[in-house]
């Protein structure tokens, strides 16, 4: 039974982080059109909407009491609830070496690139 929390709250937590990433495609095609992009995807921007309609309704379906696909009380909401303090718990943690990055510094470790010298 652990194993099975574990694997459903982990499911969630991958729907979550394929819905951000698939709204970070849509932003960064809509602010940074002319950026290379070494793959061309088929259908444009439909597939990021897709993608982000597709996993926000995998997120509504595990949210949503009494549906197949629903996080089991109270054993996978204790698990995503400690999941999310750790989480918490390290964002927070590392805030001073994030605020010790400059702009540039950020950039060049997101994106990748050329690194700014100043």
């Amino acid at each position: 039974d652990a194993l099975v929390a574990l694997v459903d709250a982990g499911s969630f937590c991958i729907a979550v982080a394929f819905f951000g990433v698939s709204l970070s495609v849509v932003r960064l095609r809509r602010d940074f059109p002319d950026l290379p992009r070494p793959f061309r995807l088929p259908g444009g921007r439909l597939i990021p909407w897709l993608a982000s309609l597709g996993s926000l309704s995998m997120i509504a379906a595990m949210l949503v009491p009494g549906s197949p696909a629903a996080l089991v009380w109270p054993h996978e909401h204790v698990v995503l609830l400690v999941m999310v303090a750790v989480g918490a718990a390290l964002w927070f943690g590392a805030r001073a070496a994030r605020s010790g990055l400059s702009e540039s510094r950020r950039e060049y470790l997101i994106l990748g690139g050329e690194e700014d010298a100043a």
